[in-house]
């Protein structure tokens, strides 16, 4: 007999409401099954280490029958909110057999069809539907639509669309940035592709810190600039 997850009742009431709130103003989702950023840490989840390719990351798992409870429930529950499924974020240790199978686990149970793709993108996967990177800038905002577009390019060989997931400014960058974000919010949309930026809203960041990602501080200039491109 499989043991049965331990759900989180109240995590997952008000997931309800949050999902709810942000579809009422029109806003789009795409929810991740697995966090784990196995590329920068090795670190316990739910199912097993990050890098755990015999434990957990495996169709050999034993626990494989309650990863795939869990991708049936978030699905039945949520899946109405939902515009794309992404099976990881910045996964880089799961092989290609095992995202295969989460992904028809994914398929089979959710009724409304959404597309579905991993982080990192596995875009020569036929599951994976769309290309979905992730990039931080060192480079100033003149230079950012030359780049971004040969970005776009390249990921687009594979036949696919191509959604970034994550943008932002390197560590040594301010998250401040507007003019930045509205240039490569056009580029993108010139090129036939899209562009979300990883936020910082709460804080505005100073240039010269060292490592690490500033993200992007999404203000009301860059808010006023994707009203105008929509």
């Amino acid at each position: 007999e499989i043991a049965k997850p331990n759900w989180d009742w109240n995590s997952a009431e008000r997931m309800d409401g949050l999902l709810r709130l942000q579809k009422s103003h029109g806003f789009s989702h795409v929810m991740v099954l697995f966090q784990d950023m196995s590329l920068w840490a090795d670190r316990p989840t739910a199912f097993g280490g990050t890098r755990d390719l015999e434990g957990y990351k495996s169709l050999d798992a034993d626990n494989l029958p309650l990863q795939e409870a869990y991708i049936r429930y978030v699905v039945a529950r949520w899946g109405c909110f939902v515009d794309m499924w992404e099976i990881f974020n910045e996964d880089s240790f799961a092989p290609d057999d095992y995202l295969g199978h989460i992904a028809g686990v994914i398929r089979r149970a959710d009724p409304y069809d959404r597309i579905i793709t991993t982080n990192y993108p596995r875009p020569r996967a036929e599951w994976c539907e769309i290309v979905t990177p992730h990039r931080y800038f060192r480079i100033p905002a003149a230079e950012i639509d030359g780049y971004l577009a040969g970005q776009i390019g390249r990921h687009k060989s594979f036949g696919k669309v191509v959604q970034y997931t994550e943008g932002g400014n390197k560590g040594s960058l301010s998250n401040y940035d507007p003019l930045k974000w509205r240039i490569a919010a056009w580029t993108a949309f010139a090129n036939e592709s899209g562009i979300l930026l990883w936020g910082m809203s709460g804080r505005k960041t100073e240039p010269g810190r060292v490592g690490g990602n500033a993200n992007a501080y999404i203000g009301p200039e860059t808010r006023k600039a994707w009203r105008v491109l929509n």
